[in-house]
């Protein structure tokens, strides 16, 4: 009877264990998956951060264009050329 009482106890012992290891390994889950789900909403706001600048490109290289173009012109006027 001492045997199966033994018995008895170290299973009850490794049943706690395990279900500790359980809560340890599910909270590890979720904490993994709320930083994977992060990841994913950066990752989408980053795409949609590029997606903006691919598709104004073309209109923001002709704005620059212009500012130089308005530059050079500016700066010739201060040097005294004439403005045509």
């Amino acid at each position: 009877r001492s045997t199966t009482t033994e018995e008895i106890e170290s299973k009850e012992r490794a049943k706690a264990e395990a279900e500790e290891t359980l809560l340890k390994s599910k909270s590890m889950s979720k904490a993994e998956t709320r930083k994977l789900m992060a990841q994913s909403e950066y990752a989408k706001n980053l795409h949609s951060e590029c997606d903006f600048l691919l598709e104004n490109f073309d209109v923001r290289r002709k704005a620059r264009l212009s500012e130089v173009e308005s530059l050079k012109k500016a700066k010739a006027v201060l040097l005294g050329a004439d403005d045509e």
